[in-house]
């Protein structure tokens, strides 16, 4: 009897094991599939390169607030064969920016600050520039702030990108004494400013930037499985992140800035974030919040850009729409809104494949039609373009002594200078152990991809000085030593 007992028991048992594991595999590879069949078929189609030894991507689209796609390709761990689900955590990049810009509007909202606010009083250990850009400016990718890339060079600070905390780039950014621009003259994609945004969410709201969106976004929308980065510590159970160079190579760049970047999210709690857009659910004013993401940005000229509070503001096909990207090492992840429509569409990818980068608007033409999407210029590309071809066609190419030239440029403060110098008829800027040859391209500027030579002078026609350019970044100023 005894014995029949314990085989009863171990039976129960097996079955119970076996029931668990069977409704957690059915969860864990929900597919939600309410959508045409034959654009079922288009939509796999985009993300066929993806398998059992690749990364891939997790997607969902939304109608009316309800998921009526939601599917996954690829795998979170293609070593030890763990696919990508609803649930699996990515990193998600610089849309976070709108997490950001959210709880900036909390804070003014409770009354702890106004987005007109100078920056400078509540971080006052920047230099004096910082009185003349406003946090909305931040916001909206118009304050001139230059980016922390160029800085952390010429600082010789012996850190990788992927070790830098908010403190390294603030200090940074503090000892840099000039805008790259008038603040409010133009749009130009920081996330210096987005840093700074962090720092200035800590401050007032005397929290963690981490507490302050786990407790006033993460909770209210019941986004359980979100959360910060503050430590390497944070990425365990996340998606393995992949680059791609000639195959899909591991990454391990464990970031922990924040503000700009630094939530690690998953595809469920991202459909509860896109919800609060339709229906707004944080804070205490309805959609006015909302309302202030999604609109344009003004220049000090009175132009609009195509960005709001953490969106960008397009149109697609004659409609509005609202979207944004992000793109940080080993991860990119897109979400695009079709107000009208009241669709959105979400895409997280544990890769830097470009491919999925774009994987929104190749979804978007499957559900409304092959439109093509206007670029944004995000940089300033273009606009140095249009000058450079003005200012060329204008150079009349004369006899010019190089030796004026040479020289050392530098930041005062900063360990690293240029030093350039006249080889065989031509300029050379070198620092540390790289050269750089410097091709004219018109009056007192060189180019050496992707970096650009401006050489200032003063009222009596003598260099005094670097304007620099380069990838991400506009003139930084290096005086001659």
């Amino acid at each position: 009897m005894k014995k029949n007992k314990r085989i009863l028991s171990l039976v129960i048992a097996v079955l119970i094991i076996t029931s668990c594991g069977t409704r957690h595999t059915i969860e864990q590879n929900t597919e939600i599939l309410k959508i045409d069949p034959s654009k079922i078929l288009k939509i796999d189609s985009i993300f066929s390169r993806y398998n059992d030894n690749t990364p891939g991507s997790a997607i969902a689209i939304i109608q009316d607030s309800e998921i009526v796609f939601m599917k996954s390709y690829g795998m979170a761990d293609p070593k030890r064969k763990i696919p990508i689900t609803p649930e699996t955590k990515f990193l998600i990049g610089s849309n976070t920016k709108q997490f950001t810009c959210m709880a900036i509007l909390l804070l003014e909202e409770s009354g702890k600050l106004n987005i007109n606010d100078p920056i400078r009083k509540y971080l006052p250990q920047l230099p004096n520039y910082a009185d003349s850009i406003t946090i909305q400016q931040l916001m909206q990718h118009t304050s001139g702030i230059i980016e922390y890339n160029p800085l952390l060079f010429l600082s010789g600070i012996k850190k990788h990108e992927c070790e830098l905390s908010n403190d390294d780039i603030f200090d940074l950014i503090s000892k840099y004494p000039k805008t790259c621009y008038k603040p409010g003259d133009k749009f130009f994609y920081s996330n210096t400013a987005y840093i700074l945004l962090s720092k200035i969410i800590e401050k007032v709201s005397l929290k963690t930037y981490s507490d302050f969106l786990h407790e006033n976004i993460f909770v209210p929308l019941g986004m359980n499985n979100s959360k910060v980065v503050t430590s390497s510590d944070d990425y365990k159970g996340a998606a393995m992140g992949f680059n791609y160079i000639t195959g899909y190579q591991p990454v391990n760049c464990t970031m922990i800035t924040t503000g700009a970047s630094g939530i690690i999210t998953t595809l469920e709690d991202m459909c509860k974030w896109i919800n609060n857009y339709s229906v707004n659910k944080l804070g205490l004013s309805d959609q006015l919040l909302v309302n202030k993401m999604e609109t344009k940005g003004l220049l000090n000229n009175g132009d609009s850009t195509k960005y709001g509070l953490g969106l960008f503001i397009d149109n697609y096909c004659t409609q509005k729409v609202y979207w944004h990207g992000g793109n940080i090492t080993g991860y990119t992840s897109n979400i695009i809104m079709f107000p009208k429509k009241k669709t959105s569409i979400i895409i997280l990818s544990n890769n830097m494949d470009m491919i999925p980068y774009e994987h929104r608007f190749d979804v978007a033409k499957i559900l409304y039609g092959n439109c093509k999407m206007p670029s944004n210029d995000l940089f300033q590309e273009n606009e140095i373009r249009v000058e450079f071809k003005k200012k060329q066609s204008e150079f009349e190419n004369k006899t010019i002594e190089l030796n004026e030239f040479e020289g050392k440029y530098g930041i005062p403060g900063f360990t690293k200078h240029f030093e350039i110098i006249a080889i065989n008829g031509r300029l050379v800027a070198k620092i540390d152990n790289l050269e750089f040859k410097l091709n004219q391209a018109f009056q007192d500027t060189y180019i050496s991809e992707p970096m650009i030579f401006e050489f200032l002078r003063d009222g009596k026609n003598i260099i005094t000085g670097i304007s620099l350019s380069g990838e991400k970044f506009r003139n930084l100023e290096l005086a001659k030593i």
